[in-house]
């Protein structure tokens, strides 16, 4: 799950007055563009308790050399591949993510937000510039659709997050969004 995601950065840079450390190289990525795994996409990290946009690739290379787009939260802290990088933490600006149904029919769906706002996908990123999405069980909205959905951040919650003051497993207690759907 989360395998194609709808860009924010324009609303993220809308929303912020001062401006983020990076901003001007990244006018590319400010019209909603669609990120694709194994593509790069802008990132939000912390640096000196400074948000700054840089680039970074959506997926770890696997022992097999397959590409790893996600990361359960359930299972993250288990899994050697991403042993060490808890505490090296990204956030993306979302307006919205698709995602294909479990049914058989591979029906695709787009899930924007109804308070028209942006949400934070929740990453951590490798040593070599990589960066995979933390995932969760579905909520009420999603589980007739699919069995995973990306774990999700609102506004004043990156700080805490990206500055490791927030646990992974916590998040989820904390998002109840209200989801549009719509078939794609």
């Amino acid at each position: 799950m989360c395998c194609q995601y709808k860009l924010g950065l324009e609303e993220y840079f809308n929303k912020r007055a001062e401006k983020t450390k990076g901003q001007e190289a990244f006018i590319e990525y400010t019209k909603n563009k669609i990120i694709y795994p194994n593509k790069t996409s802008p990132v939000i990290t912390l640096k000196n308790g400074i948000q700054e946009v840089t680039l970074k690739k959506w997926g770890f290379k696997s022992f097999d050399g397959k590409p790893i787009i996600n990361a359960r939260e359930e299972t993250i802290r288990e899994k050697a591949m991403f042993k060490g990088y808890e505490k090296h933490r990204c956030v993306i600006p979302i307006v919205g993510f698709f995602e294909w149904s479990k049914d058989g029919v591979h029906t695709k769906y787009y899930f924007s937000f109804r308070d028209n706002t942006i949400y934070y996908l929740v990453c951590i990123y490798d040593v070599f510039d990589n960066f995979v999405v933390i995932t969760r069980t579905p909520n009420d909205e999603m589980i007739n659709i699919h069995d995973r959905m990306p774990l999700l951040l609102k506004e004043e919650e990156i700080i805490n997050y990206l500055s490791n003051k927030l646990d992974i497993k916590d998040i989820k207690n904390m998002m109840d969004m209200n989801l549009v759907i719509d078939k794609a």
